[in-house]
């Protein structure tokens, strides 16, 4: 299944995060989700807690209603995301071309991936370095993950780049955690000396949010 990032990558950046005011290329026009005032409604991001990070913020941003569970050979949508928050009194700029969803079951153990999860998703690369300044926040929702079902497995999905997806197998009815981990540091992009300058460098992985997936009625 191909994917049209242009349609279901979305990325807010605001002071109060009440206002959209900015956007890169067509990211920020997506068709599969009305851009209001409030961009991160119906997702779970209030209870959780934040990691802290030289004096920026992380969190992992997840759906705050439960997913019904599709019939077979149905597929619904699943918004994950993160937030970063700059509590500090100067400007960083941040990449956002790796980043990968790791998810936990019940027992809180890591539900493996196939190898091609470990690579850089090319398609961030087509965003510049967002200049992020004190007091602003920078919400990313990725919308090109969905939960299907086929042969009575359920599978969550998500795409490395434009034609390239990654599978993550044995998921029922249940409570899972999903942690963002956030990696500027493992990928070979070549960046311009501009681009580098005020450049927030290094690897991290955001607390958990919760997923939970239902039966339907």
């Amino acid at each position: 299944m191909q994917v049209n990032f242009q349609q279901k990558f979305l990325l807010f950046a605001s002071a109060s995060l009440a206002t959209v005011i900015t956007s890169f290329n067509n990211f920020c026009l997506a068709n599969t989700m009305e851009v209001k005032p409030s961009p991160e409604k119906g997702l779970n991001h209030e209870k959780q807690e934040v990691i802290k990070n030289n004096e920026f913020e992380f969190t992992a941003l997840t759906p705050d209603e439960p997913i019904v569970l599709p019939e077979e050979g149905k597929s619904v949508s699943i918004n994950i995301g993160f937030r970063i928050a700059n509590k500090s009194s100067h400007a960083k700029r941040f990449l956002l071309y790796q980043i990968r969803p790791i998810f936990l079951d019940e027992k809180q153990q890591v539900i493996s991936p196939p190898l091609a999860c470990a690579r850089p998703r090319p398609f961030l690369t087509a965003l510049p370095p967002r200049l992020l300044g004190p007091g602003e926040n920078l919400v990313v929702l990725d919308q090109s993950s969905w939960l299907s079902r086929r042969q009575g497995e359920l599978y969550i999905t998500y795409m490395t780049n434009d034609v390239e997806e990654c599978e993550f197998r044995g998921f029922k009815a249940g409570r899972y955690s999903v942690l963002i981990n956030y990696d500027t540091l493992s990928s070979n992009v070549r960046l311009s000396a501009k681009d580098r300058e005020n450049l927030w460098t290094g690897n991290i992985r955001s607390n958990p949010g919760s997923l939970i997936l239902v039966e339907k009625p």
